[in-house]
């Protein structure tokens, strides 16, 4: 039987989460006897170059599948830095359930804003499409200068700094499989 082992890491801003992709990746960031274990680590669903946060590693491919499949709604909760002020409108327009994204054909899921500041704001999703808080804010007339995820389900980075990264205890660990049933 395998042991499977999931880690929280803290992503810096310039690491990519693919292995296929050129430059520094956050696997990198691990001693090279986890970098060589097998099965290898994969990262749970992806943070962009520039987006810094909370990222899960784990060689358990099917809690890897549980927790990006559509059907589990996993709240994931980001800090989010505008280029232009929040106009008011933005948490009525993520809340409603309607928004189409450019080239989609369904609409998102509920999110929920909370303004932090005039060009702040912290954004709650319960799922993951591709760019899409950049893609939500160009959706209303704005742009993203940053982006940190601070949470994912009841898992955050407290204690770690940039760059560091920890294993997930028994207990967190417990609670994820229970957030994302098998079946």
């Amino acid at each position: 039987m395998t042991l499977h082992r999931t880690l929280l890491l803290h992503k810096p801003a310039g690491y990519v989460c693919s292995q296929a992709e050129s430059g520094l990746r956050v696997v990198d960031l691990l001693p090279k006897e986890l970098r060589l274990q097998q099965p290898a680590f994969n990262t749970v669903g992806r943070l962009d170059k520039d987006t810094t946060g909370l990222l899960l590693l784990t060689t358990d491919g099917a809690l890897l599948h549980r927790l990006t499949h559509p059907k589990h709604h996993l709240p994931k909760t980001y800090m989010v830095t505008l280029a232009d002020p929040l106009r008011g409108d933005e948490a009525v327009v993520f809340a409603s359930g309607t928004l189409m994204l450019r080239g989609e054909t369904k609409p998102l899921r509920p999110a929920q804003l909370v303004p932090t500041g005039t060009h702040t704001a912290t954004l709650t999703l319960h799922e993951g499409r591709y760019h899409q808080i950049k893609r939500m804010f160009g959706a209303v007339g704005n742009r993203v200068v940053g982006l940190h995820r601070a949470q994912f389900g009841a898992l955050t980075l407290d204690g770690l700094t940039v760059g560091q990264w920890r294993e997930l205890t028994a207990t967190e660990l417990a609670a994820l499989n229970r957030a994302v049933p098998v079946g």
